[in-house]
C-alpha cells in the first residue's frame, strides 16, 4: 500500500492565484477570447463593488484588477490594502476567503450568461 503524505500547506493568495491560472486556461480553451473577456468583466464587477462600498475612495492598490490575480504576492498586497482600506472606513474587513469566493462567483455568472451552462 502506498504512503499516504500531507499536502504542504499554502496561503489563500497561492490558492486564489493557481485557481486563477486554472481557470483562465479552462475558458479560453473552450470559449477563446471572449471567455477571457467575460472573465475580466466579471473581475470588473468586484472592482466596480470594492469602489461603491469605499465611496470611491480606493486606490488602485486595493482594487483587485485581473491582472494581479495571477501573482499571490499581488493579490496579498492588494487584499492587505483593501483591507486597511476597508478599517480606515469603519467597515468590518472581509476574509481573503470570503473575497476569493466573491471574485469566482461573479466570474462565473459572467461567463454562463454569456455562454450559457454548455
Amino acid at each position: 500500500m502506498r504512503e499516504v503524505k500531507d499536502l504542504e500547506p499554502v496561503s489563500m493568495y497561492t490558492i486564489t492565484a493557481k485557481l486563477m491560472n486554472h481557470t483562465v486556461d479552462i475558458v479560453t480553451d473552450r470559449f477563446g477570447e471572449e471567455g477571457k473577456r467575460m472573465m475580466q468583466a466579471g473581475v470588473q464587477n468586484v472592482v466596480d463593488e470594492q469602489q461603491a462600498e469605499g465611496n470611491g475612495q480606493l486606490t488602485g492598490q486595493a482594487l483587485f484588477s485581473f491582472d494581479k490575480l495571477f501573482d499571490d504576492e499581488k493579490i496579498k498586497e492588494t487584499f492587505q490594502s483593501y483591507n486597511k482600506a476597508q478599517q480606515s472606513a469603519g467597515q468590518e474587513p472581509h476574509t481573503m476567503f470570503a473575497v476569493m469566493a466573491k471574485l469566482f462567483a461573479h466570474i462565473a455568472k459572467s461567463v454562463v450568461e454569456r455562454f450559457g451552462k454548455e
